[in-house]
């Protein structure tokens, strides 16, 4: 039975769709090494690190701790560098 335009799009999309988010995500990183920073945990980052204290106390504190001025994060997949 030959396939129809509903039958490439039902299965093509998503694949495209999955090929396009793989080479996005792949394409996009960096070779660079990122500043120093607290070690973090899978999925959480380091959002147990900072506590119940601001987070512009905890950034001092670490850039105190690594003697840089630079310092890199993790907060549940957002990696800001502070």
């Amino acid at each position: 039975m030959p396939a129809n335009l509903s039958d490439y799009l039902l299965w093509g999309a998503p694949v495209a769709a999955a090929l396009y988010l793989t080479w996005s995500r792949t394409a996009s990183r960096s070779t660079l090494p990122m500043p120093p920073g607290p070690r973090k945990l899978p999925i959480i980052g380091n959002l147990l690190d900072v506590g119940g204290r601001p987070l512009s106390e905890a950034c001092v504190e670490w850039s105190r701790e690594y003697n840089s001025d630079i310092i890199h994060l993790d907060l549940a997949g957002d990696t800001p560098a502070k």
